[in-house]
């Protein structure tokens, strides 16, 4: 009795469904296993997203097996292709009856993950008898899955009929879940509907004050400031094409979509890497790494600059990412570098009066020196100047330019080096090669300098060694 109203009324519903999404892969919520002899195993579903062809790879999940479509089936026919909205029988290859059950997945490789906590958007409805207290236990069915939860409220800890709010769902029990997906939410006991919902976070790795900030904000956001903010909040450590793909669940073409449809966004390439951010997010690296180098000079004014890894350790962030931050900075003018180090194209060591007295005693004493170079505690004694101030004086000495190191203890002047050069470069002009005492003539020195010296040429390409002698490198 009243079975043609029933039928009316499922038409009536039918008309008004929207538009299911095709996340431009395959998708398959599994509701039936069975095993069939001579075919082996069997599962039956209705393709949730994508295609599905006879032949192809696909990833049983939870476990991650892969299998091979082996024969497809929709509605008792044979088929070679399955597609969104159909009902479909599916003879996996390679897999035994114990690989699957109800609540498994089937779908492309690489899309999906088992995850523990999953962020949502929950409505409770009118009708629900009871409102909703945070930590409250309840079930929750995704697709053809279900799970005990408990229920974490971002704001306030109640949520009452009628009323949504965003929240974190800590799952008893694994479940492969994916951005936009839809569910219901049922009392534990006695088992009853009460609301539903839908999934804005899988990735869930924050302490749980940040975890609900970020939430709030993905709540009272439409899906594309979701994705944007799904973005920026990677914030130095930039998304992946291949964690975008596990963290929405969709294809490459549906990624570029959303990509395409926002003017913050924009894909860094560099060799074998591809990052997504936003305009906003790349600034804010940019002038965090500037704040960073400028914080470093006003706390260490006798520094050059900064190295690398300094500054990849303060942004924590890979150094392939950090080569392209500081490479875009330097062609822009708004750092420079010199050797090793990165500083700020306005900053420059001040040494006070007496400092730089104390520098021209330095570089004078060791001029007179030639090439016998004396130690810190030697230069101490000889031009009354503290030990750890002369270390001081002549890192910026160094970094100046104006005297060389070699060995890591060698001291020699600048100046004292071009007038050896050009002794050097005379001596070849009427000699083919240059004996080691040839040169310890040239230098005025002994052994223990001359030869770290010669190295020192042979560094910077005006020597080359032959046998025991040198020649000039053409």
């Amino acid at each position: 009795e009243g079975i043609e109203n029933l039928k009316s009324e499922i038409i009536k519903i039918c008309s008004d469904v929207p538009k299911r999404y095709d996340r431009g892969i395959f998708r398959m919520h599994i509701d039936r296993v069975f095993s069939k002899k001579g075919h082996g195993t069997v599962v039956t579903g209705t393709v949730n997203s994508g295609k599905l062809v006879l032949g192809q790879i696909i990833e049983i999940l939870p476990g991650y097996l892969k299998s091979k479509v082996r024969g497809l089936q929709s509605h008792s026919k044979d088929v070679v292709k399955v597609v969104m909205g159909d009902r479909a029988a599916i003879n996996l290859q390679g897999t035994i009856k114990s690989d699957l059950s109800r609540g498994s997945q089937i779908a492309d490789l690489g899309y999906l993950k088992s995850v523990k906590q999953i962020g949502v958007a929950l409505k409770l409805l009118n009708s629900a008898k009871n409102p909703i207290v945070q930590n409250q236990r309840i079930r929750v069915h995704l697709g053809t899955q279900e799970v005990i939860a408990r229920i974490a409220l971002t704001k306030g800890k109640v949520l009452n009929q009628g009323d949504s709010v965003s929240a974190l769902l800590r799952l008893e029990n694994p479940i492969i879940a994916a951005y936009g997906d839809k569910f219901i939410i049922r009392t534990f006991s006695p088992v009853m509907t009460i609301g539903g919902g839908k999934v804005i976070e899988t990735l869930i790795e924050d302490r749980w004050k940040d975890i609900k900030c970020k939430l709030e904000d993905y709540f009272n956001s439409n899906s594309l400031e979701q994705f944007i903010k799904m973005v920026e909040y990677e914030k130095t450590k930039p998304i992946t094409l291949e964690k975008l793909r596990y963290r929405l669940g969709v294809s490459d073409d549906e990624i570029n979509k959303w990509v395409n449809e926002s003017n913050d966004l924009f894909w860094l390439n560099h060799r074998q890497n591809k990052w997504l951010l936003s305009s906003v997010q790349w600034q804010t690296i940019l002038g965090y790494v500037n704040d960073f180098i400028k914080d470093y000079h006003n706390k260490n004014p006798y520094d050059s600059g900064v190295q690398k890894e300094q500054i990849r350790q303060s942004l924590q962030c890979e150094e392939v990412f950090l080569d392209i931050i500081l490479k875009n900075m330097l062609e822009n003018s708004l750092i420079n570098k010199k050797g090793e180090l990165w500083f700020d194209p306005s900053f420059k060591i001040v040494l006070n009066q007496d400092e730089n007295l104390q520098q021209e005693k330095i570089l004078k004493f060791l001029d007179n020196e030639g090439f016998s170079s004396s130690d810190v505690l030697q230069l101490s004694n000889n031009i009354k100047i503290d030990p750890e101030k002369i270390r001081h004086l002549i890192k910026i000495s160094e970094r100046e330019g104006k005297i060389l190191r070699l060995d890591n203890k060698l001291l020699f002047t600048k100046a004292n080096f071009l007038k050896l050069k050009t002794k050097v470069r005379l001596h070849f002009e009427n000699n083919l090669e240059m004996t080691v005492p040839e040169f310890k003539e040239l230098a005025n020195t002994t052994r223990k300098y001359a030869v770290p010296l010669l190295e020192y040429f042979d560094k910077l390409k005006i020597t080359y060694r032959d046998g025991n002698a040198r020649k000039l490198y053409q």
